[in-house]
């Protein structure tokens, strides 16, 4: 409460209110400040404050976990102890900027890194950043992963490392990386780029070993603190030690009535010693207080832990003080329980209890790709021969689907499983999950579970790809990235066993989901690599995948290998007759030849496809076939027939209830609106294209609508307005690589500055317009192609030829990455009144 305080404010917690609120005196009142996150407590807590006539009542928002910048997961317990601790590492991170927490596994290095990243908020301005990588496999990814964690998003044909090390230059926060050990090289070349280009970037990382980092301090978690072997235990002293108080609190969650009085305190003290203090371990041990008492807890152990307990000894190492402790706490599963825990290791990132049903159950088959329920649950399909241990050695036991859920709840309690209440989904700790899938190798049943999670994974995804483009695919969205991990699980299985057709099916049905997420460059990685496997594999799971692909070249400027995907998608949906697909793919090349202005081909393409699609009733297809002869239209500047063309689409999609369509349709018939110059009903389209695009995370159609605004009061001479929103429109661009926008964003901040008579910052931005439109092949953007010569000849008259020309060619041959930086830095702080600021990741700043 200290900390979230501010200087004369009196806050009191809800348990004080409760006590003093029946004998303040008359004048003296309490404002309900409501629930906030504290650092350190599992729960949000309600604050309260106390008004006092004559002392000051209003100040400004407390500074809590819910008000300052960061994504640090939420705690699902106390954290309790390492005090010392946390001083020392938060003042090693005052001194220097890598500090590796390192230690045996379940030794508590994530859950003080949580409590140190917490306490250090209030002192970085710009947040701090919680980066998990223990369900990562592949160490490539770990810039996706940093730049997820702060919002930064990939560009075309640039390495991300260089893209987040210019993101985060001038950023002073504090980047905490989880979980490192089995991703060491990688962990230690992403950590030696940021800090060498990032001055005021610290990390803080945990792992089982240092990252071996230049500069690196290195500061080993130990065990929870017990008493001094050699004094005599008071009941205070074994209640002050750390392990025991870690010991007293989870066992309040399983037998709340526990308490530590002299009759308990030795035994309570003996347990934790021969845990060596270990956070994990005794954690386990106290979940069993709900099936044993302490004197059996305690005997168990004695048998258990003959290693532990040998007396003097080295420090021990994570595997075999905890894989003591969890053959403990394995040993007193009973079968079922056991069964499910090795199961689960087959989950990446986290599982919902259908999930859990559907993949290991032995009285289930994996559910149809179709089956599920309008929210991306499964829906499971009873089956007698295809269940969980089908497809391995026999199994110690079988698991009936109607348990799942039971047996699932005992291993909650018993701490091998974590709940988040609040998403309804399941984790193994890394450890724990690791522990469990030794023995799924050991049973002999894990090619037949990994087989059914991504015969689920597939099952999810094909229930997703289609309910992409109908109402509630914020939903299923939301759902995907949840099971991101899982879905990336099944990619790589599919590869590794050779199951080259089932990844084709999941990637192609995966790749709108990629596509409006932002996962461009991984999602094409995917199905490019499935598909120089797949040579021997149907037509049928070839086609989404070269849609997809075709896509994501396009997007990156691959034309050549766009247009070879496209087209050979496009001979094998007509070969199979799949007039759906052959519609699919003659859009995808309609929209790329209009974005390229070649507009008499896209008009053929968008012809086509518009038979085909009225062919077989499609109205989706149908709306992007007339999206396509609209654009053309508005490419030949026949405003009317586009207008019309592009309306009926628009209809099309909103009837159908596809939010991605409708606003990508929407911002095209916007900018035909304002072309005709009614600038007011066209800012009412763009305005509604920028909260459907914020709505679903789509930051590519955030940054047309911000230009197309930009472009509205561009006409209607709000010079402010324009150049802000060109700005926030460059800034998302940049970040996509989107350079043909980016062209049309430079040379709209140009024309601004010329009219406002900053004439050497519009030469700098006209001349990197132009280079930028050189390399494209690209005309000036139609709002202004008509009279950019003129505008171009007020800034050469009012600088002189020769000043010009330097200057002009300054634009040009300066990198774009300053070019940008330059034209965005002195516009990200004036917001048009009615616009809010995207950020990177598409979420509403």
């Amino acid at each position: 409460l200290v900390a979230a305080g501010h200087g004369g404010q009196v806050l009191l917690s809800d348990a004080t209110r409760a006590l003093v609120a029946g004998d303040l005196p008359a004048a003296i009142e309490l404002r309900d400040l409501g629930l906030h996150r504290l650092a350190g407590l599992a729960h949000p807590e309600r604050i309260w404050q106390l008004l006092v006539p004559g002392l000051p009542a209003d100040f400004p928002p407390l500074r809590t976990l819910d008000t300052l910048p960061n994504n640090l997961p939420r705690p699902l317990t106390t954290f309790v102890g390492r005090e010392r601790e946390l001083e020392e590492v938060a003042a090693l991170l005052q001194r220097t900027r890598l500090v590796t927490l390192t230690g045996p596994g379940g030794g508590g290095k994530t859950r003080l890194a949580l409590q140190v990243a917490s306490d250090l908020l209030r002192r970085l301005p710009d947040g701090v950043w919680w980066v998990e990588l223990a369900a990562l496999r592949d160490a490539a990814l770990i810039p996706q992963r940093i730049a997820a964690a702060v919002g930064v998003q990939e560009e075309v044909a640039r390495p991300l490392a260089l893209t987040l090390a210019d993101a985060l230059a001038a950023r002073r926060l504090l980047l905490v990386v989880d979980n490192c050990e089995h991703l060491l090289t990688g962990c230690a070349e992403a950590a030696r780029h940021l800090l060498e280009r990032c001055p005021e970037v610290r990390v803080l990382a945990t792992s089982q070993e240092p990252l071996g980092v230049p500069g690196e301090v290195v500061y080993r978690v130990r065990p929870l603190s017990l008493p001094d072997p050699q004094a005599a235990p008071t009941l205070d002293a074994v209640g002050q030690s750390e392990a025991v108080r870690l010991f007293l609190d989870r066992a309040a969650l399983s037998q709340p009535r526990f308490r530590l009085t002299d009759a308990t305190a030795p035994l309570v003290l003996q347990i934790c010693r021969r845990l060596d203090g270990i956070p994990l371990a005794i954690e386990l041990a106290a979940a069993r207080l709900g099936a044993l008492s302490l004197e059996q807890l305690a005997a168990r152990l004695d048998d258990r832990f003959r290693l532990l307990t040998r007396g003097e000894r080295g420090a021990p190492t994570r595997h075999q003080t905890l894989r003591a402790a969890l053959d403990w706490s394995y040993d007193l599963l009973a079968d079922p329980e056991r069964t499910l825990l090795r199961r689960l290791a087959v989950f990446a990132g986290g599982f919902d209890v259908e999930a859990a049903e559907a993949v290991t159950a032995d009285d289930l088959a994996v559910p149809a790709a179709e089956a599920a329920t309008a929210d991306g649950r499964a829906v499971p399909a009873p089956a007698n021969e295809n269940g969980a241990a089908a497809a391995g050695a026999t199994p110690t036991g079988r698991l009936a689907a109607a348990d799942v859920l039971d047996v699932l709840t005992h291993l909650v309690e018993k701490s091998f499983v974590l709940f988040d209440e609040e998403r309804g989904r399941y984790t193994l700790l890394e450890t724990v999950r690791l522990y469990a899938q030794e023995h799924l190798v050991a049973s002999g049943e894990e090619r037949g579970l990994r087989d059914r999670h991504r015969d689920y994974s597939l099952h999810l995804a094909g229930a997703a790809d289609p309910a992409l483009g109908r109402p509630g695919q914020e939903t299923w969205l939301d759902r995907l990235a949840a099971d991101h991990d899982n879905l990336r699980a099944a990619l790589a299985w599919s590869l590794e066993s050779g199951a080259i057709e089932v990844g084709l099916r999941l990637a192609g049905q995966l790749w709108r989901y990629w596509e409006i997420r932002g996962h461009w460059r991984e999602g094409r990685a995917w199905l490019e690599a499935l598909l120089d496997r797949g040579g021997e594999t149907s037509a049928e799971m070839r086609v989404p995948a070269l849609n997809g692909a075709a896509f994501f070249a396009f997007f990156q400027g691959d034309f050549s290998r766009g247009v070879q995907l496209a087209q050979e998608s496009l001979a094998l949906a007509r070969q199979l007759g799949d007039t759906r697909s052959a519609v699919h793919c003659l859009n995808i090349l309609g929209f790329e030849a209009c974005r390229i202005e070649r507009y008499d081909t896209a008009a053929q393409l968008g012809e086509e496809s518009l038979a085909l699609s009225r062919q077989v009733g499609d109205a989706l297809t149908r709306a992007s076939a007339l999206s396509v002869l609209g654009l053309v239209a508005r490419g030949r500047r026949r405003y009317g027939e586009a207008r019309r063309l592009l309306e009926e689409a628009v209809q099309l999609a909103r009837v159908n209830g596809d939010r991605v369509l409708t606003a990508l349709v929407l911002t095209n018939l916007g900018l035909v609106i304002t072309e005709l110059g009614d600038y007011a009903e066209a800012r009412r389209v763009q305005e509604e294209t920028l909260a459907l695009t914020r709505s679903i995370g789509d930051t590519y159609g955030m940054a047309f609508a911000l230009s197309n605004l930009a472009i509205i009061a561009w006409h209607e001479d709000e010079r402010g307005r324009a150049a802000s929103l060109f700005a926030q429109s460059l800034r998302l661009r940049h970040q996509l690589g989107e350079r043909r926008g980016m062209a049309t964003a430079l040379t709209g901040l140009g024309v601004v500055a010329a009219r406002e008579g900053q004439v050497e910052r519009a030469a700098v931005l006209l001349g990197a317009g132009e280079a930028l439109r050189e390399q494209l092949g690209i005309p000036p953007p139609p709002f202004i192609r008509d009279t950019y010569p003129e505008h171009v000849a007020a800034v050469r008259d009012a600088l002189g030829e020769h000043r010009f020309r330097e200057t002009w060619e300054r634009g040009r041959t300066l990198p774009l990455d300053d070019v940008v930086a330059d034209a965005v830095g002195g516009r990200q702080a004036a917001q048009p009144p009615g616009v809010t600021s995207p950020d990177p990741s598409g979420a509403t700043t």
